[in-house]
């Protein structure tokens, strides 16, 4: 919205085998880390017309220094085909962004401070990340997938049907047959499991998968297997996709005399059954019941 100018810029040599590659992984890996460094998730903004994302870290402060330092490279990498710059405010309120871009011809990162009075700067406030992205399917894949990301947990569960099957095949994966992807994004605290990655959205779409044809992902069996375990921090979160997905399928439970009727929006009843072999059954069952039925 300003017409910014140069404030400060230099050069960053890098090795020659380094070369923008596998962008996408690095995009979400650059988003994370800033989240874990700033110990803060971002609120994420969606511009269509300008085929942007705005990854917000409200309040948040960075030396620049320290930012080019941690982030400069990567920045730069990216931008080779998401072109991506943060903003933020400086001194009285006055609007600056960072700005990193590699020089394929030189195998160089060129880091860039712009503001308006073109006075150099060192801190930066209201850290936020725009990244331009031209495929709008592909924006709208990394929107969700952005706001998925929790600097908290160690691993992501990436939609298969939203990327490319290549994007993202550079980083570890928990298990090819899963429903979701599950990515591995730093290492694994005491008892945590790449399923705690969910988000109540993703549980929700798996419920509705199982609902419609009584099939159970393979994500149901790792879910199942926490349960049993004692190892699920809780199973509210399940529940609450699960009373999500019934909702959205306008499906209703009617308890009755110890018992339960299921009925879809046909008026017609659902049966289940306790010693169904199928681990999202055995989940749905144990919700629906909170006692400790199949352990």
């Amino acid at each position: 919205m300003h017409n910014k100018v140069i404030a400060y810029k230099e050069q960053v040599n890098v090795l020659k085998d380094i070369k923008p590659n596998f962008e996408e992984s690095l995009l979400m890996v650059y988003i994370y880390m800033l989240g874990c460094e700033l110990s803060m998730n971002p609120k994420v903004y969606k511009i269509e017309k300008e085929h942007s994302l705005w990854v917000y870290y409200e309040k948040a402060c960075y030396v620049v220094e320290s930012f080019f330092d941690e982030f400069g490279i990567s920045a730069g990498l990216i931008s080779n085909k998401y072109p991506l710059s943060v903003y933020g405010i400086i001194n009285d309120n006055e609007s600056a962004s960072l700005v990193s871009y590699y020089d394929l011809s030189d195998s160089k990162v060129v880091l860039m401070k712009k503001n308006v009075s073109g006075k150099d700067f060192n801190e930066m406030t209201d850290i936020c990340v725009k990244i331009e992205i031209n495929d709008l399917f592909l924006l709208d894949s990394f929107y969700e997938l952005l706001n998925d990301l929790d600097y908290r947990k160690s691993y992501i569960a990436v939609d298969r049907a939203k990327f490319s099957e290549y994007m993202f095949n550079n980083m570890d994966e928990e298990d090819k047959n899963t429903f979701y992807k599950y990515i591995k994004l730093d290492d694994p605290y005491e008892h945590e499991s790449f399923i705690d990655s969910l988000s109540i959205e993703q549980r929700k779409e798996l419920w509705i998968f199982f609902l419609k044809d009584k099939l159970s992902p393979i994500d149901f069996d790792y879910a199942f297997e926490r349960y049993k375990d004692d190892t699920m921090y809780s199973l509210f979160e399940w529940e609450l996709a699960l009373r999500l997905a019934l909702s959205d399928m306008d499906i209703s439970i009617k308890y009755d005399d110890n018992n339960f009727k299921v009925i879809d929006k046909n008026n017609k009843r659902i049966y289940f059954d306790y010693s169904s072999e199928n681990n999202a059954e055995k989940l749905f069952l144990k919700i629906l019941f909170p006692v400790n039925t199949f352990k």
